[in-house]
C-alpha cells in the first residue's frame, strides 16, 4: 500500500516540471525498496522511471541512480545486461568532462568491459571485445591506465592464445585485489 501511494505521488510530481527531481527521487526510493525485497524486475522499472525523469532535467542529475540501474541490469542479466553496457557507457560519457566525476569514467567503462567480456564468452565472438576496448581507449584515454582495462586486455590476449589457465589466473588475481559486486564475480567465475 505504501508503494502504491509513493507511485501515485511520483506520478503527480512528474506531471510538473518544477517537481521532476522529487518524482525521480521517489522512484529511486521505490527501486531501492523493491531491490531489498528481491523484486528485481520492479526495481528495474522504478529505476527506469527515475532515469527518464532525470533525463528531462538539465545536467548530470542522478548519476548514482544511473550507476545503480546499470548494476541492477548487470545483476539480472540477459537483455538487461545489454542495457547495462549502454548505461555504463552513458555514465562514462557524462562524467568525462566533469572534474568531480572523472573517477566514474574508468569505473563505468571497467564494468561495461566486464559485461562485454561476458557477452563475448557467451557468443564466442572475441573479436568484438578488442574492438570495444579500442573504442573505449580512443574516446577515453584515461581508461587505458585502469586495472579494469588491463584485466580485459590481458584476458583478451590470453583467449586469443587459447591460454585458459592464464585467463583463470588473471580473473582470480583481480577478484583477490578488488571489491566486486556479485555479478562481477559471476562474470569472472565464468567457465572458459
Amino acid at each position: 500500500r505504501a508503494l502504491d501511494n509513493a507511485k501515485a505521488a511520483a506520478k503527480l510530481f512528474a506531471s510538473q516540471d518544477r517537481t521532476l527531481s522529487r518524482a525521480a527521487r521517489l522512484y529511486e526510493s521505490m527501486a531501492q525498496i523493491s531491490k531489498k525485497q528481491n523484486d528485481l524486475k520492479n526495481a528495474y522499472e522504478h529505476y527506469t522511471s527515475a532515469i527518464n525523469l532525470y533525463n528531462r532535467l538539465d545536467g548530470n542529475n542522478g548519476m548514482q541512480t544511473r550507476i545503480a540501474y546499470a548494476n541492477l541490469g548487470a545483476e539480472i542479466g540477459s537483455y538487461y545486461a545489454e542495457k547495462a553496457i549502454e548505461t555504463f557507457e552513458d555514465v562514462a560519457k557524462r562524467s568525462a568532462d566533469e572534474t568531480l566525476l572523472k573517477y566514474n569514467v574508468s569505473n563505468a567503462l571497467g564494468k561495461a568491459s566486464l559485461l562485454s567480456l561476458n557477452k563475448c564468452i557467451t557468443k564466442n565472438g572475441f573479436a568484438s571485445l578488442s574492438s570495444t576496448l579500442g573504442n573505449y581507449i580512443q574516446n577515453y584515454p584515461i581508461f587505458e591506465d585502469s586495472s579494469e582495462y588491463i584485466l580485459c586486455h590481458d584476458v583478451d590476449l590470453a583467449i586469443a592464445n587459447n591460454d585458459t589457465q592464464k585467463v583463470m589466473d588473471l580473473c582470480n588475481r583481480y577478484k583477490q585485489t578488488h571489491s566486486l559486486a556479485v555479478w562481477e564475480t559471476k562474470v569472472l567465475d565464468n567457465d572458459y
